[in-house]
């Protein structure tokens, strides 16, 4: 029976996702928080690209506008740190994963993108010079009324000085006729004399020419020269003072003339200030109208680089898609997929940010996997790529069966444990605690997933290790996290060899485990090279790899095959046994001496001495793989 907490369901991806996790990294308020970025996942939106692949400048109608350079892109970013834990994405994998379609169609919408927000960017910039242009206009029509303002002014002052002009010339004008009537009177007089003394008339008559309009009786007689000659004299008095008046009116109008051009090229301004506001105004409605156009377009632009956007995200997915379908290759030269070896270190970096004193290195969960489940390469069981076993992982149930040795008195009991007594191994007796849920037993429990947890150990430890809101033993982040928090619960740090066996008696009692778990471990340490290290425990370069009396085998050939429909351990992976990829089934192995395996500081007499809860190991003693 498949457990019930199974793989959520993808019925809604377009593609297949890879192993990127929720945006949440959330861990049990118990264990802390940690400082690991998870992944975020990735659903295409629907019909993104389920449609045929079509040039993105097309597909956003940008064929128009100035078409932007490529980018330069650093595609680590999608293929190391977003999903693989710092380290891992740089190690090699036994099979080759091209991207080349998926990278270029990614560089393609990110051009797009850099092409939308180019011609956004020029709108903005034609908007802000339409906008100084109208402001430009703005002043103008100010200056120019302004301008027109100080010459009807000047036009004013003008006026008023050629007002004085006029008044001043028409009183010349006015002498000038007077003076030219005293002469027309003299002139006319003169006359008159030579007109009666050439026909003998009465010259009395003479004073009376002089003042016509006299009454007076003239008192004497003027001879005629006298006369004349006074009327010349006047005349030519008369005659000076007008050409005096005519200089002065001559001066006025040289004074006039300039004002009045002056005036009638101010009148000329006004025109073409009038004129110079209404191309102004003119200007300005234009550039308002440009604005409105500038701006829809804007809009149009800001929902297209949304789009563009969002179909980056969407190329990065199928790139990142594509790339991560590496995670279920195996780590070229070792038996490590590589989303198990993510898994890893992963849940390493994890506790060290959570217990730093534990000290646990990715290598030493490794050796775990390896030993329990093959890193969940086991029986019909592999890994996909988002860490989930393709068949759930079941050990034996946990029945209290007789595994071996000879009965030579009574039966020993069975108890909570896998463990030899009085030469007769018998399974681990624990009846169902989880009605099934997890392991589809509701008679026994059964160790469940790539680390092997019974059904009790994980409601103790279980972990969300991708950040995807789900704890399944049966998903390799998860179970790895959890091993990690079992393990660095025992008492001792993982520092020291001492502590290292310490834990892995805890995870399982038996010292052949331990010996087997610390060869597969070291061997993985000594081979790759993930950095940064989490923990001072790379400070050893190459770890003593015990070497056990019956050689366990460390390379996986090929991948376990199977029809059924759960991969189910032969034995469950326990104290004295290891799993087998091809047949499903456990073989026996020698236990080896731990004196080959421990440091100098391990205890001499007891080199793996049980934990005990008041060491340090936790009360309930909980067992992993079978008790």
């Amino acid at each position: 029976m498949k457990s019930q907490i199974k793989k959520p369901n993808r019925a809604g991806f377009i593609l297949l996702v890879a192993i990127l996790f929720a945006q949440a990294w959330a861990l049990p308020s118990a264990f802390g928080q940690s400082d690991i970025s998870p992944v975020t996942g990735l659903e295409f939106e629907d019909g993104l690209l389920s449609e045929p692949w079509s040039d993105p400048i097309e597909r956003f109608g940008l064929v128009e506008e100035p078409l932007a350079p490529i980018p330069d892109f650093d595609f680590d970013e999608l293929s190391v740190s977003a999903v693989l834990a710092e380290g891992v994405g740089s190690q090699s994998v036994d099979i080759d994963v091209d991207v080349s379609v998926e990278s270029e169609r990614h560089l393609l919408a990110l051009q797009a993108v850099a092409t939308a927000e180019l011609a956004r960017t020029t709108v903005d910039d034609n908007i802000a010079s339409a906008e100084t242009g109208i402001a430009q206009a703005t002043r103008g029509i100010a200056s120019a009324r302004s301008s027109i303002e100080r010459t009807e002014d000047d036009i004013d002052e003008a006026e008023v000085e050629l007002g004085v002009i006029d008044a001043a010339d028409r009183d010349e004008a006015d002498e000038q006729a007077r003076l030219t009537g005293e002469i027309d009177q003299r002139q006319s007089a003169i006359i008159e004399i030579a007109v009666k003394a050439f026909t003998g008339e009465d010259l009395e008559l003479e004073t009376m020419l002089l003042d016509p309009e006299s009454t007076a009786v003239p008192e004497r007689r003027v001879v005629i020269g006298q006369v004349r000659e006074i009327h010349t004299q006047e005349i030519m008095e008369f005659e000076r003072l007008h050409r005096e008046s005519q200089d002065r009116r001559d001066q006025l109008a040289a004074e006039r003339a300039p004002i009045q051009a002056a005036v009638d090229g101010w009148v000329v301004d006004i025109v073409n200030f009038n004129a110079e506001i209404d191309d102004h105004i003119e200007d300005r409605v234009n550039l308002r109208a440009e604005i409105v156009d500038l701006e829809e377009r804007g809009e149009e632009l800001d929902v297209t680089i949304e789009d563009t956007l969002a179909f980056t995200e969407a190329t990065a997915a199928q790139y990142q898609v594509a790339f991560h379908q590496r995670l279920d290759a195996f780590v070229a030269g070792t038996d490590i997929p590589l989303v198990a070896l993510n898994a890893y270190v992963r849940a390493s970096r994890t506790l060290a940010t959570e217990d730093p004193s534990c000290g646990i290195h990715w290598s030493q969960l490794a050796g775990i996997g390896r030993i329990e489940s093959f890193h969940g390469y086991f029986g019909s069981s592999t890994l996909d790529v988002e860490g989930n076993t393709t068949t759930d992982i079941l050990g034996l149930p946990l029945d209290g069966r007789v595994l071996g040795g000879t009965v030579t008195g009574d039966l020993p009991a069975a108890t909570g444990r896998t463990q030899e007594t009085a030469g007769v191994q018998r399974l681990a007796l624990i009846l169902d605690s989880d009605n099934g849920v997890l392991d589809g037993d509701r008679t026994f429990d059964r160790a469940v997933g790539p680390m092997q947890f019974i059904p009790t150990t994980w409601a103790l430890y279980d972990s969300d290790g991708n950040g995807d809101g789900q704890r399944d033993p049966q998903n390799i982040y998860d179970a790895s996290l959890a091993a990690a928090r079992y393990l660095c619960d025992a008492p001792g740090s993982m520092l020291t060899s001492s502590g290292e066996q310490r834990a892995y008696f805890a995870y399982n009692h038996d010292l052949t485990y331990s010996a087997n778990v610390t060869r597969a471990g070291r061997g993985y340490h000594n081979q790759l090279d993930v950095s940064p290290e989490s923990s001072s425990f790379a400070s050893f370069a190459r770890l003593p790899i015990p070497t056990p009396t019956t050689t366990v085998p460390v390379q996986v050939e090929e991948p376990g095959s199977g029809d059924e429909e759960d991969a189910e351990l032969g034995e469950s992976p326990d104290e004295d046994t290891t799993a087998d990829t091809e047949t499903g089934e456990v073989a026996p192995v020698e236990a080896e001496v731990l004196s080959e395996v421990l440091e100098p500081e391990a205890p001499a007499a007891d080199p793996a001495p049980e934990p005990t809860p008041d060491a340090g190991e936790p009360a309930t003693a909980p067992e992993v793989t079978d008790g």
